[in-house]
């Protein structure tokens, strides 16, 4: 058991290539999705994962744990915290080379004649300005350099500056928003990110002769990710909720993906003994879904049920935000072990995934 950890930040010998957003918590989860790719993680930082890429990076943009994409440009230090940041931002945009980035973005979509662009900004930390007077002053230098027109909405390149107290990174977006990669046709109260979905899939393991379960789906995110990611022998859903149901129905018909759903009772699984080779769950928190005390009893009751339906050796990804109930209920199964927790982060919030298996 234990969090995902962070690795140095890049040194200036070892420059990236690009630099991945992802949810706080799942960077070790998107640095082994880059091994596969081919790809380098130089090294991660709380929601950040910068590589290296020297082939075609065509296949980067289809990251199932990436958020957003960026061609790395430079990171500097030592940003005022006063008004003094405007000069500072001003002339740091000004000496930026580009051509790396922009030879990444020719490489992935084109080039482009006479381009228009747009700043985004955020930051964290003690500062006496705001984001989007950081987006003004370093447009005003980037224009400066550039000769670029602005295009807050029809721009054809758009480039985030993002200061982390006295640590300004800068990167030019060649990837779709995950949004725009997987977007949701309905609206969940609890609905969830994809790319947690991916990471807790990735976390259990899959192959085409597994029997993937997610007892609790309700929007069926978890399912439609399970089938995107190639063959299964059954995967298999189900709600007590028709309203759930009917999310999951619009999910994955909007995914293409082919996946029987069952209305039951999640403490009450109709299911055979270890039938199940993974299973992966956004259980309830008691927030927007369920309340407290139902919630208690629902993990006390659907626990043994894994356990049951579980087949030896095979494993679980649950999420909660609720990490007492959940630890307790699962150390009152025998059958069950506790492999790992992930500490991250979903809207400001904390959550955790539990990673467990069934024993002999």
């Amino acid at each position: 058991m234990g969090e995902l950890s962070d690795r140095p930040i890049p040194a200036p010998e070892t420059r990236p290539d690009f630099y991945l957003t992802v949810v706080s918590g799942l960077e070790q989860v998107a640095a082994s999705e880059l091994t596969g790719l081919g790809a380098k993680a130089l090294s991660t930082r709380p929601n950040k994962v910068f590589l290296s890429h020297p082939g075609d990076p065509r296949p980067l943009l289809d990251l199932r744990s990436a958020m957003h994409l960026y061609a790395f440009i430079a990171e500097h230090r030592g940003c005022p915290a006063n008004r003094s940041a405007q000069t500072w931002f001003e002339q740091t945009a000004r000496g930026l080379d580009l051509e790396p980035a922009l030879a990444l973005h020719a490489a992935l979509h084109g080039r482009t004649e006479s381009p228009s662009f747009r700043i985004t900004a955020a930051r964290s930390g003690e500062h006496d300005y705001t984001s989007p007077e950081i987006a003004a002053w370093v447009g005003t230098g980037l224009q400066a350099q550039t000769s670029w027109e602005v295009d807050l909405e029809s721009y054809d390149y758009e480039i985030e500056a993002e200061l982390v107290d006295d640590r300004a990174l800068f990167g030019l977006r060649v990837g779709a928003k995950w949004r725009d990669r997987r977007g949701k046709p309905v609206y969940h109260p609890a609905s969830l990110n994809p790319t947690v979905a991916y990471a807790m899939i990735s976390l259990t393991g899959h192959g085409p002769a597994d029997v993937f379960l997610d007892p609790a789906c309700g929007g069926g995110t978890l399912l439609a990710e399970r089938a995107a990611l190639g063959p299964a022998r059954l995967i298999l859903g189900g709600d007590i909720w028709p309203r759930a149901l009917d999310y999951s129905r619009r999910t994955l018909a909007a995914s293409g993906a082919v996946v029987p759903l069952l209305r039951w009772d999640a403490g009450r699984l109709p299911l055979q003994p270890s039938a199940v080779d993974h299973i992966a769950s956004n259980l309830p928190f008691g927030h927007r879904v369920g309340w407290g005390p139902t919630v208690h009893t629902f993990y006390r009751r659907l626990l043994p049920e894994i356990a049951r339906v579980l087949r030896p050796g095979g494993r679980a990804a649950l999420l909660t935000s609720r990490k007492r109930w959940l630890s307790r209920a699962i150390a009152d199964d025998p059958q069950l072990h506790w492999d790992r927790r992930c500490r991250i982060v979903l809207g400001g919030k904390e959550a955790f995934i539990f990673l467990i298996s069934r024993t002999d």
